[in-house]
């Protein structure tokens, strides 16, 4: 005869729960970095998306992390020194020119204006544009002119003019006048023939009857006019 009944029997059990190991969620972006150069820092986190469970491993690491960034050195510009004082004005008038520098203290670094970009070494302006000064000339004495008499004491004289006019506060021509004046043909004049006083008249040349006498005189020594001889000698009738 065949066995009555199954050949299994089942029934229902309490089985332990599986662990669930801890699991980390994906990393979020990097931060922006602190600072644009120079050596900064940046961040990003990330999040457990599981947790563990029944005796599963936890989760290692860190929930966030950083990293240097932008470690390329920062652009600094020309650096250029004060302005020295203005120099020396080229001229003391009429116009002249003066300059100032100044000089590099630093170059540019990493891409920085350079010293071209930040301005000029030198500059110059103009200074004492003020007319200069000018001081009266007196030109070259003209010749001489003619003596005002032929004999005795004359006077003759010659002139000059102003070349240049003071101007601009220059110093006038105040060492001397525009003419001059000196004696000229100082000898003595030329006179008309001159005689000395007649002599004593000479003996007659007869007692009587009728005779004739005479006398003379002489020309006085002078510059004069040479005297006529003929009337050197008187003559009269005497006795």
């Amino acid at each position: 005869a065949t066995c009555a009944g199954n050949s299994t029997d089942v029934q229902s059990c309490s089985a332990p729960t599986c662990p669930i190991d801890c699991q980390w969620g994906e990393w979020e972006s990097w931060s922006v970095c602190t600072s644009t150069c120079g050596g900064g820092e940046q961040f990003h986190s990330r999040e457990i998306a599981i947790q563990s469970a029944h005796g599963g491993a936890n989760c290692t690491g860190e929930t966030g992390e950083s990293q240097p960034c932008n470690t390329q050195g920062c652009p600094t510009d020309c650096q250029l020194s004060a302005w020295e004082e203005w120099g020396a004005c080229s001229h003391t008038c009429g116009g002249g020119v003066q300059t100032h520098c100044r000089s590099i203290t630093a170059s540019e670094t990493n891409g920085g204006k350079t010293c071209e970009e930040v301005g000029v070494l030198s500059e110059a302006r103009a200074c004492n544009e003020a007319n200069c000064p000018v001081d009266c000339q007196w030109d070259a004495w003209e010749s001489w002119g003619a003596c005002g008499a032929t004999c005795g004491v004359g006077w003759r004289q010659r002139n000059r003019v102003q070349l240049v006019q003071a101007s601009y506060c220059g110093v006038a021509c105040i060492d001397g006048a525009s003419y001059e004046q000196e004696e000229c043909n100082d000898g003595t004049c030329p006179s008309d023939c001159q005689w000395e006083d007649w002599g004593a008249w000479e003996i007659c040349s007869a007692t009587c009857g009728g005779g004739e006498q005479s006398r003379e005189r002489i020309a006085a020594p002078t510059a004069g006019s040479e005297c006529n001889h003929s009337a050197a000698v008187q003559k009269q009738s005497c006795n």
